[in-house]
């Protein structure tokens, strides 16, 4: 009888597990479609498709290395939108991904991925596309993203980030939180970059929602926090990718107001390499009750 208990219980856990999985499976579906939808539109000049899966408040941001010096080029979506309106008639935008990587945890997600970039049918250039995603009550949209750029000669070249970038991209992660911990705001002004902004994903009443808040109200949070209430983020298991002045991190992480066990969550970091060292773009992160958390 025990071994007629023990193996039902077996079967019921795989079961679980397989449900999970498929489930994530398909959320990665749902969150690749976004994307090819972004790309579909940009081929097909359709501004409509294309405003659709944009968060109206992204912001596009490619890294630069120009004659060795490392720089950023920003762009609001309207002011994407209009580009792709414009583009000169016959002029075909047709980015091709291959390879991407997908992660998904509740209603957040990111997506690395190699891209080639053709101007009609002439190799334009080539790089990596980081994309954040949320979901929200219209479906997936993309609320960052990021990317870098090789002329044709290049392409061929290009290599993973080393570990000694990973590990630096870690640091300026790690000095948030310390920063954080010990309310030196200098320190948090320091690694956040002046364009950056925190969106929140999470759930309420049963709904998807979306909250944006911007670095100078994030330091001010931080500086006017009761006095002895220490903010301690910690990380578990990062995962870095990393690739010229483009850098991602995507964590699970656990918060604490001083000894208290407060909730936890993933964070979604996007990092640009500046003159002055690795500064964070963008962040995302979930939030899930300390109920809800496990060990």
């Amino acid at each position: 009888m025990r071994r007629i208990l023990l193996l039902a219980g077996i079967l019921v856990l795989v079961r679980s597990v397989s449900a999970v999985a498929q489930g994530d499976e398909a959320k990665k579906a749902e969150v690749l479609a976004t994307v090819q939808k972004l790309f579909d539109g940009m081929r097909a000049r359709d501004t409509a498709a294309v405003s659709q899966v944009l968060d109206s408040s992204a912001r596009l941001v490619t890294t630069l290395n120009a004659n060795g010096v490392a720089d950023m080029d920003i762009t609001a979506v309207p002011d994407f939108v209009r580009i792709v309106a414009i583009a000169a008639p016959g002029q075909l935008l047709d980015e091709r991904i291959g390879g991407p990587e997908v992660g998904v945890e509740d209603n957040l997600a990111t997506v690395w991925v190699p891209y080639r970039f053709y101007l009609g049918t002439g190799f334009s250039h080539c790089g990596i596309d980081a994309f954040q995603l949320a979901k929200t009550s219209s479906g997936w949209k993309i609320i960052a993203l990021a990317d870098t750029r090789r002329a044709p000669a290049e392409c061929e070249s290009a290599a993973q980030g080393d570990e000694a970038k990973k590990a630096a991209v870690l640091a300026t992660v790690q000095k948030l939180f310390d920063g954080m911990r010990a309310r030196d705001t200098v320190a948090i002004s320091q690694v956040m970059d002046p364009i950056s902004r925190l969106m929140t994903s999470r759930t309420r009443s049963g709904a998807p929602v979306v909250e944006a808040r911007s670095t100078p109200d994030f330091i001010h949070d931080i500086a006017t926090a009761p006095a002895g209430q220490v903010l301690d983020e910690r990380m578990q298991d990062p995962e870095v990718r990393a690739e010229d002045n483009l850098a991602t991190v995507w964590t699970k992480y656990r918060f604490y107001v001083g000894e208290r066990f407060s909730h936890c969550g993933v964070d979604v970091f996007q990092l640009a390499r500046t003159l002055s060292g690795w500064k964070i773009i963008a962040l995302a992160y979930t939030i899930r009750p300390a109920p809800e958390c496990g060990t």
